[in-house]
């Protein structure tokens, strides 16, 4: 516990958090450590202020990545796996395109990645092949609307929805079969246009050229 007197001369009794103190100590090295507790609190104070401020960003990269167990990360980079944690727990071994890795749980990184088709003959090195749009659909619910017409509703992976129309010209010409194929054929250059979206985006970020400014 801590003693400060505000700028008004209030005294006050504050908790300094040691992990907090430890990163503040470095960033002020060599400054008298009731400065450094001091300056911690502002900071702590003023980010907790900061947070209700805070906006919300979409964000996606281009990764690689691998099966490894959390024993297996730990050995890797060369720590003592933690006592309360399971070498056995599942997960992959990361590396983003700067370089850094990282280790993430299966069941976060399944969640979070979607396996995309190496292709060495494109600059990228990957692209959005047919397997991977039959993989992204969920669930299709089809429905006959009067004599002539066929809707399929389809459901993602992620909870998105596509819906597509189908209609002959003469009832008696009708087929759930062709009405519904003749959507899925619709539905699926949809779902190829919006994995390539987003496959740009991982490989190029949301803006291409701001990453190769200063």
């Amino acid at each position: 516990m801590t003693k400060l007197k505000d700028c008004e001369g209030r005294e006050t009794v504050y908790e300094v958090k040691s992990y907090f103190l430890l990163t503040c100590h470095d960033h002020f090295r060599g400054r008298d450590i009731s400065e450094v507790e001091y300056t911690c609190i502002f900071l702590k104070n003023n980010l907790k202020l900061e947070e209700k401020h805070m906006k919300k960003y979409i964000g996606t990269k281009l990764v690689q990545a691998r099966p490894m167990t959390r024993g297996a990360y730990n050995r890797y980079r060369g720590w003592e796996i933690p006592a309360d944690e399971n070498p056995e727990d599942e997960g992959y071994l990361i590396q983003y395109p700067d370089g850094y890795v990282s280790w993430s749980p299966k069941g976060m990184f399944d969640h979070s990645y979607l396996e995309v088709d190496d292709n060495p003959q494109l600059p990228s090195g990957v692209s959005i092949g047919p397997g991977m749009v039959e993989a992204f659909i969920d669930r299709i619910e089809v429905m006959k609307l009067g004599e002539r017409t066929t809707v399929v509703r389809c459901i993602l992976k992620n909870g998105f929805e596509l819906v597509e129309s189908s209609a002959c010209v003469d009832p008696r010409n009708y087929s759930v079969e062709i009405g519904q194929e003749a959507c899925m054929e619709k539905i699926r250059d949809r779902i190829w246009n919006l994995l390539g979206f987003l496959l740009q985006t991982a490989w190029m970020g949301v803006r291409k050229d701001e990453g190769t400014k200063g």
